[in-house]
This record gives C-alpha cells, sequence and structure tokens, in this order.
C-alpha cells in the first residue's frame, strides 16, 4: 500500500473526481437542475478540493486507489471530501484503517479525524453503505447534522 501525496491534480484525477460529482451528486449543487450551473459548481470545487493542504491518493498494489483530501486542525483533522476510486468494497474499511494509523502517526496531536456528511442525493444509501463497509468509524446523526468520526 501506497500513500502518495499530491500537490495539484492530473488529468486524469481531475476527469474522475468531474465524472464522480456528476454521477454520485455527492453534494447539493451537483443536482442543480441548470447544468451550466451545475458544471461551473463542479469545476469550482474540484479547484477548492486541489488548493486544500493536503491531498493523498492511496494506492494498493493492484492499482486501486482511494482519495482523499483534508486539512489539519489543531487538534484534530477534518476530511474534506473522500472518494473510493477503484478499492473492492469489502477492503475500504482495512485501507482507511492503515491510512488513518499513518496520518495520527505523522500527527501525534491530533486525537481524532472529523468528516461531515453534507449529501441529499441518496442519503439513506450512503448511510448504509459507511455503517457496512466503514466499521472502524462512528457515525454521529443529530437531527441535520451528519458527522463520521475516527479515534486514537
Amino acid at each position: 500500500m501506497n500513500f502518495k501525496l499530491i500537490n495539484e491534480f492530473d488529468n486524469e484525477l481531475y476527469c474522475t473526481l468531474d465524472e464522480f460529482f456528476k454521477k454520485s451528486k455527492p453534494i447539493n449543487f451537483c443536482s442543480h437542475s441548470s447544468p451550466n450551473i451545475r458544471n461551473k459548481k463542479i469545476k469550482d470545487y474540484i479547484k477548492f478540493l486541489e488548493k486544500t493542504e493536503t491531498k493523498y491518493l492511496i494506492e494498493l498494489n493492484r492499482g486501486e486507489q482511494i482519495f482523499i483530501c483534508f486539512e489539519k486542525m489543531s487538534d484534530h483533522v477534518k476530511v474534506f471530501f473522500g472518494m473510493n476510486i477503484s478499492v473492492p468494497q469489502k477492503d475500504v474499511n482495512r485501507v482507511l484503517n492503515k491510512f488513518y494509523s499513518f496520518l495520527f502517526q505523522q500527527n501525534p496531536e491530533c486525537k481524532y479525524i472529523y468528516s461531515g456528511i453534507t449529501r441529499k442525493f441518496k442519503l439513506k444509501q450512503y448511510l448504509s453503505w459507511i455503517k457496512r463497509y466503514v466499521k472502524s468509524c462512528k457515525l454521529v446523526v443529530d437531527n441535520d447534522k451528519i458527522a463520521v468520526y475516527w479515534y486514537k
């Protein structure tokens, strides 16, 4: 397993992200009725992700990948976006556990990793997927706020 730090997106990753946003609609603007507005917002968000502090491509020996971008806060890591590009579902939890162990080792001051979930499109299916395949996290649902935590 290889943790590859990314400085900027190559064309392949950019296209993968663009396609993912259009198909999966993880953020509300990805469902906008106007194709022009939707495409512009997706493009702007990909630019935002590219400017985030830290981006990794987690690569398995078989060429399978997970992409994740985050920012280090004073006592935790805030994940802005993560995407399973090609890792088999059954391996996602194991791969994320290894990556988060690596993150905790690199950042001993961090007590936890946090990611907020804002998606509305197929939210129930996504939460079911997390419960089934990402068992190492703690999923917190409080009214309209949904978050995922990983602790040391």
